[in-house]
């Protein structure tokens, strides 16, 4: 199997104090250091669904089917950004596991689900590996 594209997201982030905000803050939503870990083999190949195993807690080692460590992401077109009142527009919505975070802010994360912003209240249908998203995400305009 061949690795995922690496795809980089600069968060515009600066100083010391932002950085360390994200890091203790993802620690903390993630449980680090006894995070769930995950698999997508078969989620890529279309064959199943990722498998998740729990890191700590009452299930810790064992296969489980939700985790703190997914999130859902706002995806936003930067042509949009109003600098004097911060507004962007919401495109769409990206599912990822968060995998780990370095003391610097960087999330290490693996895409799970993405699903655009439209007009028409039927569009917008998710994009998944080749199967069905461990959570699908449902957009109600």
């Amino acid at each position: 199997m061949s690795p995922a594209p690496y795809a980089g997201v600069d968060g515009g982030m600066s100083g010391n104090t932002a950085r360390q905000d994200v890091h203790s803050g993802v620690q903390c939503l993630i449980h680090s250091p006894g995070e769930d870990t995950i698999v997508v083999d078969d989620l890529i190949a279309g064959t199943g669904p990722a498998k998740i195993t729990a890191g700590s807690g009452p299930q810790s080692g064992n296969l489980v089917t939700t985790s703190s460590s997914i999130v859902t992401l706002p995806i936003f077109d930067v042509a949009s950004l109003n600098t004097a009142s911060g507004q962007v527009t919401i495109v769409g919505f990206m599912q990822v596991f968060i995998a780990g975070v370095a003391g610097n802010g960087d999330l290490t994360l693996t895409i799970l689900n993405v699903v655009g912003c439209g007009n028409n209240p039927s569009a917008g249908a998710p994009v998944s590996g080749g199967g069905m998203s461990p959570i699908p995400v449902r957009l109600i305009h």
